[in-house]
C-alpha cells in the first residue's frame, strides 16, 4: 500500500513540474511579444525564447486594418468568395469550402503588368464601369473562382464608424478567369 502512495506523489509531482514549465513556457512567450514595458526580460532572455517558439504569436495573428482581397462574378451580381468562414453558409467554419478560395485566388497569379484603379465609390460601380483588363489562368483542379471576375482590395470599415456611411477607398481590377477543369 506504502508503494502505491508513492507511485502516485510521483506521478503528481511529475505532472505538476510538466505543468509549471508549460505555463513558464507560455507567460514568456506572451511576454517577448509584447512591446518594451517594465515586465520586459532582458534580451539573452528574449533569445532563448525564441529558440524554443521562433513563430511567436504573429503566425496566430493579422492585422486587422490590413487590406482584404473579394471577388465578385461579373455575370450575376453574387459574392463569388465565402468568406469569411464563420458565416452561416459555412457551418460557422465547419465547412472548409471557403478556406480553399483564398489559395486558389492567390495561385491565379495576376500579371505584375496589370495596374489596380484607386475607387473611391462603392467597388461595385467602379467595377462595372471597368472593362476586362487581362485573361488569367486558375489552374486549380476544382477551381470556384471562374469567368469575369472583378477584384478588390480594400480596408475595411473600423467598427466605430459602422453607423455612418463610410465608404472606403479601395483598389479594383477586373479579370476574366480561364478554368483548366472545367
Amino acid at each position: 500500500m506504502n508503494d502505491f502512495s508513492s507511485d502516485k506523489s510521483r506521478i503528481g509531482l511529475f505532472f505538476l513540474t510538466i505543468c509549471a514549465c508549460l505555463t513558464i513556457l507560455l507567460f514568456s512567450s506572451i511576454i517577448v511579444a509584447l512591446p518594451k514595458n517594465p515586465l520586459s526580460t532582458t534580451v539573452r532572455a528574449e533569445f532563448l525564447v525564441k529558440q524554443f517558439i521562433p513563430q511567436g504569436w504573429g503566425f496566430y495573428s493579422r492585422d486587422p486594418r490590413s487590406d482584404h482581397l473579394y471577388a465578385y462574378s461579373m455575370s450575376g451580381d453574387t459574392d463569388m468568395l465565402s468568406w469569411p468562414n464563420n458565416k452561416i453558409r459555412n457551418v460557422f467554419g465547419l465547412n472548409r469550402y471557403g478556406r480553399a478560395q483564398g489559395i486558389e485566388l492567390g495561385l491565379s497569379k495576376l500579371p505584375s503588368s496589370l495596374k489596380w484603379k484607386t475607387c473611391d465609390k462603392d467597388a461595385k460601380n467602379c467595377l462595372d464601369e471597368m472593362k476586362v483588363q487581362a485573361d488569367i489562368a486558375n489552374p486549380t483542379p476544382n477551381a470556384s473562382l471562374c469567368g469575369d471576375l472583378g477584384i478588390v482590395s480594400g480596408s475595411l470599415v473600423p467598427w466605430a464608424w459602422s453607423q455612418y456611411k463610410v465608404v472606403p477607398t479601395s483598389k479594383v481590377m477586373r479579370v476574366n478567369v480561364k478554368c483548366s477543369k472545367r
